[in-house]
């Protein structure tokens, strides 16, 4: 989920439209796919250097970053003859390098003693001690875009002050929760594509996309409580009315679940949009 175009309004290009430390704990782990068909690893420290565009429209082009473990879709949908298998996640482009800088500067953090010591401190008193050389030299180094954001969060001219919290990376999240919050009139958006690209019986390169833009209502539901929510209650449904066979917890892999799955989505205005082009 990112912030819809009219919301997208600060450095970051983003705003929390769910767990905002579940954000930044996901920036702190080794991502896994499969690339030319064996298995790949990403150390998290250069998780976010390894982004790609990915465009949707003319209007529309984010980055994306590999989201920890796609190794398991492998065996899951049966797909152990593909060379790559990549799930990912997508931002407005800038946020990797903006996100890359702050880990560069310690401010996810997780050592308990750390955020002791510099509570109520400000922001730019602790990056100013972990930044190699000068702060200066650092910033002098990045893309301007960086410099924007932290200028912007109050991070450089010591109006932020660290809070009373277990980590450093805490106290980032509250930081960040002060000021990526979506005010009463914006909107959020939820933004999906599956690329597949595989050979024709007659040897042609087959490109495929699904692609879902989803913008949420302010006064109504956010696309992301959507788009989370209303396949649980059309699942919901389906169980009471005895549609669903299978026991216990299951995955909808099956067509029993996911065709009246999809077509009741569809309904409620959540759908893919699919595109092929082929070249000989």
């Amino acid at each position: 989920g990112i912030p819809a175009p009219s919301a997208n309004n600060n450095p970051l290009g983003y705003k929390f439209s769910w767990s905002p430390k579940s954000v930044l704990l996901a920036l702190l782990n080794d991502a896994k796919y499969i690339n030319n068909g064996k298995p790949q690893v990403i150390p998290e420290e250069q998780l976010l250097l390894n982004t790609e565009q990915v465009q949707f429209s003319e209007s529309l082009t984010l980055e994306g970053y590999p989201n920890r473990d796609s190794t398991n879709y492998v065996e899951r949908y049966d797909i152990g003859h593909a060379k790559k298998v990549l799930r990912g996640t997508l931002r407005y482009q800038g946020f990797a390098e903006i996100l890359q800088s702050c880990k560069e500067l310690q401010m996810l953090d997780q050592q308990k003693t750390v955020a002791k010591q510099w509570a109520g401190k400000s922001w730019t008193d602790y990056i100013t001690s972990k930044s190699p050389g000068s702060l200066d030299n650092f910033l002098e180094q990045k893309p301007s875009l960086v410099t924007q954001a932290l200028n912007w969060l109050g991070i450089t001219d010591h109006s932020a002050i660290i809070g009373s919290t277990e980590t450093m990376l805490d106290a980032f999240c509250e930081l960040l929760i002060s000021k990526l919050t979506y005010a009463e009139d914006e909107a959020d958006m939820v933004v999906m594509q599956h690329q597949f690209t595989s050979t024709t019986a007659s040897g042609e390169t087959e490109f495929r996309t699904s692609s879902l833009i989803l913008e949420g209502d302010p006064q109504g539901f956010s696309a992301m409580a959507k788009t989370v929510g209303t396949p649980a209650a059309i699942m919901v449904d389906m169980i009471l009315t005895g549609q669903v066979s299978q026991k216990g917890v299951i995955l909808p892999l099956s067509k029993e679940i996911y065709v009246p799955m999809l077509a009741e989505l569809a309904k409620e205005g959540i759908h893919l949009t699919e595109s092929i082009s082929i070249n000989a």
